[in-house]
Formats: C-alpha cells, sequence, structure tokens
C-alpha cells in the first residue's frame, strides 16, 4: 500500500474528499500538514496513520492473546 501512496504521490494523484465534511477537516488538521506529513499528499498521510494505528492494534491484541494463551510449563 505504501508503494502505491508513494507513486501517487509522485505524480500528484489527490483523492477528492467533500468540502466542509469531516474528512476535509481531518485532513487539513495542523497534526497532518505540519507534524505527521512522509508524503506531500495530505490525504495519504491520513491514510498512513490510520493504517499504522491499526496495525499496531493488531499488534497489541496478538502479543496479548499470546501471553495469556501459552500454557505454563511447570
Amino acid at each position: 500500500m505504501q508503494l502505491i501512496f508513494i507513486i501517487l504521490d509522485m505524480n500528484s494523484w489527490i483523492p477528492n474528499f467533500k468540502e466542509g465534511g469531516v474528512g476535509d477537516r481531518l485532513v487539513n488538521s495542523e497534526f497532518f500538514t505540519e507534524w505527521f506529513a512522509p508524503y506531500k499528499t495530505k490525504q495519504f498521510n491520513v491514510l498512513t496513520a490510520v493504517m499504522a494505528i491499526l496495525l499496531f492494534l493488531n499488534v497489541v491484541t496478538s502479543a496479548i492473546k499470546d501471553a495469556f494463551s501459552r500454557k505454563r510449563i511447570n
């Protein structure tokens, strides 16, 4: 997915969000325009952050399941 974002970012392709909607306000927030900006395209910055959060949650839940499902050896 990140490779696709890199290619699209180099070609200046930008997904279109409805103006004034929640997505537009989120994309134009200071966090995604100044703090977290791995891409020139603000929309890709938001999608990358969402994917990172989902990946982190998946790793944490898998680690918790592993920790509690292991059999104890006496």
